[in-house]
């Protein structure tokens, strides 16, 4: 949260029953007291023998969003299911208030013949849910991505996503499991899913309608294999501000030695990198850092099953210190950072970029070298 607590979001067992279950910690790791009737954790029924959240989202305004599945007395199958909370933890009885406050049951259609399961949720700015996981027909054992919208009063799905709310991939195109693991939703609307498909590590990008864009990867579809292998998958997406996606999971080499993977593609699809860890590690959640490094946490397979964390270097998109105060000199003027710019821009270059410029005493770069260095290595820019 922004004032440093941390909410987590998982399932608890008494005897046969399972439930949601919401903890907030404060910033020093102790239960926050005012969370929950004084505890620090709720726990949240859906009137079901069986359920469990797998993904939390904070509003703008505090509230609480989390989603997974349950498995529901009036039902035979697995639903997604998700709740919001007040900042205090009390369920939030304007949510779904006229159905059960507080609460949302999303079977897929009326004769519930499909399993759903929920992995990973997104808010989009208009308040919209996103939840993202798979659906398989009841008893079945191939699975598909699919991905649900709903308002953001948690009333009714969105029926303009998709084909009433819902938004599917793999069940045409792909004869064994299709699974989305992790969403994330990209400045212009698109979703991102990342999963497996047909056993490879893949992402499909919907557009704001719930269509396949097809203008994506290869009509809609990202696969990232990496040769012969016998199954991968993604654990978590993570999106850069200027488009760029990463997708990281894990692959099994029919060699039988396991790796962690993270694959980076442009905006469009394209793949332009992908590196592994040098030990057995699946890769489970991805963070990417302002000055662009890539942080990934793994479960390792080792003697003491440690839990790993790893960053690395963000190649070409490391940007550590980048502004537009170009010349360091605490402001960004006309005069100066922008006709540097602008002559940049018209392919100026050498001295000539800095030619009857005027820089300030304080300024911490007054040479074309200076200039040029921070440019390039601070901003990532390609200057001859």
């Amino acid at each position: 949260q922004p004032d440093g607590n941390v909410v987590l979001a998982g399932q608890c067992a008494s005897g046969i029953t399972q439930s949601f279950c919401v903890a907030r910690f404060t910033s020093t790791g102790d239960f926050d007291l005012s969370f929950g009737a004084g505890v620090g954790w709720v726990s949240i029924g859906f009137a079901s023998v069986s359920e469990g959240a797998r993904a939390v989202a904070l509003q703008p305004d505090g509230k609480i969003v989390v989603a997974g599945q349950c498995n529901t007395l009036i039902t035979t199958g697995w639903d997604f299911c998700f709740a919001r909370l007040l900042p205090s933890g009390d369920l939030d009885t304007t949510f779904n208030a006229l159905g059960t406050p507080g609460r949302v049951i999303a079977p897929r259609d009326a004769n519930d013949t499909y399993n759903q399961y929920a992995t990973s949720i997104v808010l989009q700015p208009d308040g919209k849910i996103v939840v993202a996981g798979y659906c398989s027909y009841t008893n079945a054992a191939i699975a598909h991505i699919c991905s649900l919208r709903y308002e953001g009063n948690g009333a009714q799905s969105d029926i303009g996503f998709g084909s009433q709310g819902w938004a599917t991939y793999g069940a045409d195109q792909f004869a064994t499991n299709t699974r989305a693991y992790s969403v994330a939703l990209q400045p212009n609307g698109k979703i991102v899913v990342g999963g497996e498909c047909s056993n490879r590590l893949c992402g499909v990008r919907f557009l704001g309608n719930g269509a396949i864009d097809g203008e994506f990867a290869d009509n809609g579809l990202l696969l990232a294999e990496s040769g012969s292998v016998t199954s991968e998958q993604v654990g978590a997406v993570a999106l850069r501000a200027d488009g760029a996606i990463h997708l990281a999971g894990w692959s099994n080499p029919v060699s039988g030695i396991c790796n962690g993977a993270v694959v980076a593609a442009h905006s469009t699809g394209v793949l332009y990198g992908r590196f592994t860890p040098l030990f057995c590690s699946p890769l489970r959640a991805i963070a990417l850092q302002p000055d662009g490094k890539v942080v990934t946490v793994a479960a390792s397979s080792n003697v003491n099953a440690d839990f790993v964390v790893i960053r690395r270097s963000g190649g070409e998109r490391e940007f550590r210190e980048c502004s537009l105060d170009v010349d360091g000199d605490g402001k960004v003027l006309a005069m100066t950072d922008a006709l540097i710019h602008a002559r940049i821009a018209l392919g100026v270059s050498g001295n000539a970029v800095i030619g009857g410029i005027t820089f300030a005493p304080q300024a911490a770069r007054k040479t074309w070298a200076e200039i040029r260095t921070y440019l390039v290595t601070q901003c990532g820019m390609a200057i001859p």
